[in-house]
């Protein structure tokens, strides 16, 4: 492996590849991690849950050979959706799974994008120490804090 090819790209289960230039190509396989000994041991642990999406390709690849060709199909609950065959009520099901599934991931990826504009937006550091810097003032009586008596 050379430093300008880099590692194989993820593959899943079945041993697909991520096709270059596929509209989520951006999105990463994430190793589950496993819980240590006291983690698992905890009952925090057993109801702790994740809406981390980060397998939507997977879900994609999954969910299409099922629902077909999914024009036409109405969307759940409604009037239209209550007439159909189960087959069909189960198709549009998994079609507003795998819509869910996509806007988890895009309201994951603009969370994601605000965190870093708020990260870069400042010199957190600096302002730890100026606070840091004020609450040592005030403790040690260097500063007295302007009190507005109405």
């Amino acid at each position: 492996m050379s430093a300008a090819t880099g590692p194989p790209g993820p593959t899943d289960g079945d041993g697909r590849t991520w096709q270059p230039g596929h509209p989520l190509q951006h999105q990463q396989h994430r190793p589950a991690t496993k819980p240590t000994d006291a983690q698992h041991d905890s009952a925090t642990w057993r109801h702790v849950t994740s809406r981390q999406v980060n397998h939507v390709l997977d879900v994609c690849l999954f969910a299409a050979p099922l629902i077909g060709d999914p024009d036409g199909l109405p969307w759940p609950g409604t009037a239209e959706w209550m007439n159909l065959c189960d087959a069909d009520k189960r198709r549009s099901l998994l079609r507003a799974g795998v819509v869910a599934t996509l806007n988890e991931d895009a309201h994951q990826a603009a969370m994601r994008q605000a965190a870093q504009a708020i990260r870069d937006s400042e010199d957190w550091a600096a302002v730890a120490r100026r606070q840091a810097q004020r609450r040592t003032a005030i403790a040690d009586g260097a500063y007295i804090p302007r009190v507005v008596v109405s």
